[in-house]
């Protein structure tokens, strides 16, 4: 399958343009002024693990989840195909001695990737800007890893957007491509989106909760996506 490389050129052209003292000082605080690590779900979610010592974050970028993240796993990895991006998280968490880089697509990662115990995965907005196709393909690699391995995807689920760089899937989508995992979907409401699809994964024939959208959902979803069209549109006259 041919890769969705549309994001990774976008993200890193703009990694290229930022110096290493803006992604040491600025970057960073914001994150620390918003609080990111707590208000988007991260912390709450690590901090009810169990047994699980490995953390792999898919779209590290500049590592700042990393840096969080470190002092609760014994391994941390990021994946991450942009090499300014690596650059600047590798400067940024030089002084963390459980973290690893791997400088490739998420997909390749992934295959060259073999665990024996359960892991941790999370996605900062990463799977958002890349095509269904590729990001099921992904999905589809999780297959492999051990029973009660943990996903946290910070990654909106609730409304449509038809934009360049922008895909949203429903919930019946996540289940769809994650039959393997029990989810539940967190209801963060941040920037007017539900976003947070957390999921442990037991095998499908345990799985409860399927989370189907009822008919007014599939209404709304569609009123979305005619809305987002004709938007862009607009944006093309």
């Amino acid at each position: 399958m041919k890769k969705d490389l549309n994001s990774y050129k976008a993200h890193d052209e703009i990694y290229k343009e930022k110096s290493l003292d803006y992604y040491k000082t600025r970057s960073l605080i914001d994150h620390e002024i918003t609080n990111s690590f707590e208000k988007f779900g991260f912390k709450k979610v690590i901090e009810n693990l169990i047994n699980i010592n490995t953390h792999i974050d898919i779209g590290c970028g500049i590592g700042w989840l990393i840096k969080k993240t470190s002092p609760y796993f014994s391994q941390v990895i990021g994946i991450e195909p942009s090499l300014a991006a690596l650059k600047a998280a590798k400067e940024i968490n030089k002084d963390l001695i459980n973290v690893q880089y791997i400088n490739k697509d998420m997909c390749d990662a992934f295959n060259d990737l073999n665990f024996d115990k359960p892991i941790f995965i999370t996605s900062g907005y990463v799977f958002s800007h890349i095509k269904n196709k590729y990001v099921n393909k992904f999905l589809k690699l999780l297959k492999k890893i051990p029973n009660n391995s943990v996903i946290f995807f910070d990654e909106p689920y609730d409304k449509h957007i038809f934009q360049p760089l922008w895909y949203i899937r429903n919930k019946s989508w996540w289940v769809k491509n994650l039959p393997d995992f029990e989810l539940t979907f967190f209801n963060n409401n941040i920037g007017g989106y539900l976003r947070g699809i957390y999921g442990i994964k037991i095998g499908r024939n345990k799985v409860v909760n399927k989370y189907k959208i009822n008919l007014w959902q599939k209404i709304i979803w569609q009123f979305d996506l005619l809305n987002n069209y004709i938007k862009l549109i607009k944006r093309k006259l």
